[in-house]
């Protein structure tokens, strides 16, 4: 019984690490396809990657204004779970 057990374990610790991997591919070619794009786009000062509390890795887009000035200007295939916006201010380079 002890075996089965631990045998089950594993192989949830093996699919978990495996869709990990495809979630972080997917969030990727998110990036890829839309920063060009989110990096125009008034209130956005940038975009990367980031690990909720709960482990799950999530796109951010750094913003400088309301979220729902830019939330509004967001394309709809980021409406996901998997995308946060998260206010950082207005960045400026020195």
């Amino acid at each position: 019984m002890v075996r089965i057990v631990c045998i089950l374990c594993l192989g949830l610790i093996f699919a978990t690490g495996a869709d990990m991997k495809e979630s972080i591919k997917d969030l990727q070619t998110l990036r890829t396809e839309y920063e060009p794009k989110l990096l125009e786009t008034e209130g956005v000062e940038g975009i990367g990657f980031g690990i909720r509390e709960d482990g799950k890795k999530v796109l951010k887009i750094y913003i400088s204004v309301p979220e729902e000035a830019v939330r509004a200007k967001l394309p709809a295939e980021l409406e996901r779970e998997d995308v946060e916006l998260e206010f950082v201010g207005e960045v400026k380079a020195e």
